[in-house]
């Protein structure tokens, strides 16, 4: 089983609040550097950061960020002109609270808020690595170490999630914080984190629903009422400020799943699909069963289930979603690294995506083929892994 973060003690609240400064510091003058190197009308930086800065800012003068305007400001930043049919849209494709919860990112210029947002991923990755390390045995070998951090800093969907300004490290994020609190009994402030999580529902609604389910089960009132709380004003500030904007949001979500996307939840009807399914099943019932005996625990393999049912039954555009593995993955170092072979293993996992990439490109597969084929054994090969580690 995994560990509690609770059991972490050797690094301070402070000593990670100075890893995080340091790697934000470092990402943003990394991340400035990176951005001048291309031409303007190249694709930027932190591309899908503008989608959400466009439509923030139209949320906050009480537009609809679902508007066709609002997508030509958004194409212009990133083509230079609107969209000619055939190309991304590039609409904003989430709950309009999100603009809520990310309305400082919006008071900076555009160009700045594209190097920021990365630079602040980049920060949580660190932050990650060092809750990495803290979870490896007492005595593990200085290879070892510095083969995991290799695979975490370079694990393809994590570096595409920084790259184009994507959100599951932020969500990766909220949900680490989340647990954490939890096992320090501080479930007010847990509730209110995993509510701001859910401005990706794509990643987030079927782990949140669990777990609040669980918390149900276990009378756990804190975190159910801050949640609910941090919910409601986060719709009610929404509907406020621009009305019921349920109907623009289900169309765009319409139009994503109809014309991008190399996962759409029609796949789940494939063989992959029918794998993926009842593997994610399987887990959801061993972390009820792991739910049932370890009361007070935090049920871990409940929500990891719950994280890849999620993923399954959800469209995806490129595998920058699959950055949500990393958390049942960091979670279960302690169960694999106690053997040479099992570490091997495990680390074998986080280069899984670059691996079968580099594959497919010497036989002559286009990457664009490689991005829906990652879907169709990725997350399968992950669910395996989990499935034996609960065993354990």
């Amino acid at each position: 089983m995994t560990h509690s973060p609770e059991a972490t003690t050797r690094l301070s609240r402070w000593h990670y609040l100075i890893v995080f400064a340091l790697f934000f510091g470092a990402g943003w003058l990394f991340m400035a550097w990176f951005q001048g190197v291309f031409p303007d009308n190249y694709w930027p930086l932190g591309v899908d950061v503008y989608p959400r800065w466009a439509g923030t800012r139209a949320f906050w003068q009480g537009e609809s960020p679902y508007s066709a305007a609002v997508d030509a400001v958004t194409q212009g930043y990133i083509y230079g002109r609107t969209a000619v049919p055939g190309e991304d849209t590039f609409g904003y494709y989430y709950p309009a609270y999100a603009s809520v919860v990310l309305a400082p990112l919006a008071l900076l210029p555009a160009p700045t808020a594209a190097v920021v947002w990365p630079a602040l991923m980049w920060a949580v990755l660190g932050v990650i690595a060092f809750a990495m390390i803290e979870l490896l045995p007492p005595r593990a070998s200085p290879w070892l170490w510095a083969a995991l951090l290799l695979s975490l800093f370079l694990f393809r969907p994590a570096l595409l999630t920084i790259i184009n300004g994507q959100y599951g490290l932020f969500i990766l994020a909220l949900w680490g914080l989340a647990w954490w609190l939890i096992a320090h009994k501080r479930e007010g402030a847990a509730g209110v984190l995993l509510a701001l999580a859910t401005i990706k529902p794509s990643l987030s609604l079927l782990p949140t629903l669990f777990l609040l389910l669980w918390a149900l089960a276990r009378r756990r009132s804190k975190l159910i009422i801050s949640f609910t709380a941090a919910m409601s004003a986060l719709l009610l500030i929404s509907f406020v400020q621009i009305g019921w904007w349920a109907p623009d949001f289900l169309a765009e979500l319409g139009e994503y799943n109809r014309d991008l996307g190399t996962w759409k939840p029609a796949d789940v009807a494939t063989l992959p699909g029918i794998i993926w399914l009842v593997e994610a099943v399987i887990l959801v019932v061993l972390g009820i069963r792991q739910a049932v005996r370890r009361k007070d625990d935090f049920p871990e393999t409940l929500f990891w289930g719950g994280i890849f049912l999620n993923l399954l039954l959800t469209p995806h555009t490129l595998e920058y979603d699959l950055v949500v593995a990393l958390l049942p993955l960091i979670g279960h170092i302690p169960d694999y690294f106690s053997s040479r072979w099992r570490a091997a293993g495990w680390l074998l996992l986080f280069w899984l995506p670059w691996l079968s990439w580099l594959a497919l490109l010497v036989v002559g597969v286009p990457t664009e083929i490689w991005w829906r084929a990652v879907w169709m054994f990725y997350p399968q090969t992950l669910l395996l892994a989990l499935s034996w580690a609960h065993r354990r």
